[in-house]
């Protein structure tokens, strides 16, 4: 089937519809998820335009800030020592926090968003 840009209500419904179906396919095909990614495409599409929410779009699992960290200290080549040098803190507190072990604090997030120029809400879970 091929779908065009949401022109009503009723056609939104529909695709919500449509969506919610090729959801449930186990094992889709080609066709399948492109038809999926063209709808969840258009759906966004019309709430961002009508300040609706459609409660069959997929949502994405909320990051781990943990995880987000890593990723941080990989990308800009940064080794869990040199990290606790640059935001002033012990080696085994970063260590427990790559771990688990420890809660990241304000003021540890605040150190981290400054090191990395990024939004301390990034850390928060």
């Amino acid at each position: 089937m091929k779908y065009r840009p949401i022109k009503s209500l009723a056609q939104y419904k529909s695709y919500e519809s449509y969506l919610e179906k090729g959801l449930w396919i186990k094992n889709p095909k080609p066709a399948d998820k492109e038809s999926i990614d063209l709808l969840i495409a258009l759906i966004k599409e019309w709430d961002a335009n009508h300040g609706t929410v459609s409660t069959f779009l997929p949502v994405a699992p909320a990051a781990d800030p943990i995880e987000r960290l890593a990723g941080l200290m990989k990308t800009n080549q940064i080794n869990p020592s040199d990290l606790a040098s640059a935001i002033n803190i012990s080696q085994s507190a970063i260590s427990d926090i790559l771990n688990y072990k420890k809660e990241l604090s304000e003021d540890i997030i605040s150190r981290l968003s400054q090191k990395f120029a990024v939004d301390p809400e990034i850390f928060c879970k």
